[in-house]
């Protein structure tokens, strides 16, 4: 049988474990909903900017009567993205580090079927959305590696964020159900403290 103290602790033990369920739940609701509109508004953001270097680039070769490598090359670096165009099969990267191989086959296959997608990867630890581009007008394909690393920072500083709340919450859980099993408890503890004095004959 458990006495007042004992009660006292596991109802305050209750209800921070409850509280510690219901924030972690609130948390990873929330966490999830922010992760999957950050990643809608980030990819609608990146599949803009690709589309728009693509018609530019676009206006850039269809001006030219003759296109040579190294036009083809100072196209790409006007657009000042990491770009890889690719030309009837002949592949041109804007960033000796960022090429064709770089890029994710599937990306590549639905591109060059003429869809404009979009993915995530990492190269080098660094994450990346890929964006793959027809440019049907010119037999081209435009793709571009767009940055993620604030997108992922963004993320983590949400998920510590909202760590800290659940922690804080359970804290007040743990104090506001000690608080309320006092007040509780306390006529139980008199009925307890009078059974035991009649038990004594008092």
């Amino acid at each position: 049988m458990f006495g007042p103290r004992g009660l006292r602790a596991r109802t305050a033990t209750g209800f921070a474990l409850s509280a510690l369920g219901l924030s972690l739940l609130l948390a990873l609701a929330t966490y999830q909903l922010a992760r999957w509109y950050l990643l809608e508004q980030r990819q609608r953001l990146a599949v803009r900017q690709a589309g728009l270097h693509a018609q530019v680039l676009s206006g850039q070769l269809a001006s030219s009567a003759t296109t040579s490598d190294e036009q083809v090359l100072a196209a790409l670096a006007q657009t000042r993205g990491r770009a890889v165009l690719a030309v009837d099969g002949t592949w041109y990267s804007a960033v000796v580090d960022l090429d064709e191989s770089r890029i994710p086959s599937g990306l590549i296959e639905g591109t060059l079927a003429g869809e404009a997608l979009i993915q995530r990867t990492r190269i080098g630890g660094t994450p990346y959305f890929v964006v793959g581009v027809p440019i049907p007008a010119e037999e081209a394909h435009y793709f571009e590696f767009l940055p993620a690393e604030e997108y992922e920072r963004t993320l983590r500083t949400l998920a510590i964020v909202l760590t800290s709340a659940a922690s804080v919450t359970t804290v007040i859980g743990g104090v506001a159900g000690f608080g309320m099993s006092r007040r509780v408890l306390r006529p139980l503890h008199s009925v307890a403290s009078t059974a035991q004095a009649m038990s004594e004959g008092q």
